[in-house]
């Protein structure tokens, strides 16, 4: 699903460096093997599916989780894609909620000016692809 959301184009492949901050920490939690919250694995989940991440790479990241099990976690995140159960394919929460549920942590200059962690990966990628001769 990459292309474009809101009318900006999204980076052809997934761009960690421009991950916000309470992404970029679940992120970085979940590849290190320690468990997330339901709130922050949705979270994580929507952020990489609307960021260009395929299912199987986004399934992939759990498999260090110690109460990983594949056929859950991928019927999961086959749903937040819009694949199973209501057909919905599901935004990152908006940043209030992400306050509202202790998520939003250490937030740069940046997080000030957008509300959803989509907005602030396509600002972010899009200045990083600016910089590059």
């Amino acid at each position: 699903h990459r292309g474009r959301i809101g009318g900006e184009t999204l980076p052809e492949r997934v761009n960690v460096e421009a991950f916000p901050p309470c992404i970029r920490r679940i992120f970085e939690a979940v590849l290190a093997g320690r468990k997330a919250s339901h709130m922050e694995r949705f979270t994580l989940v929507s952020f990489l599916l609307n960021a260009g991440m395929s299912i199987e790479e986004t399934t992939e990241l759990f498999t260090s989780i110690s109460d990983f099990d594949p056929e859950m976690t991928r019927y999961q995140v086959e749903h937040i894609a819009g694949l199973r159960g209501s057909r919905t394919r599901y935004r990152p929460p908006n940043c209030d909620t992400l306050r509202t549920h202790g998520i939003c942590q250490n937030p740069d200059n940046l997080c000030g000016r957008v509300r959803n962690p989509i907005t602030y990966y396509i600002i972010k990628a899009r200045r990083g692809r600016r910089r590059k001769p």
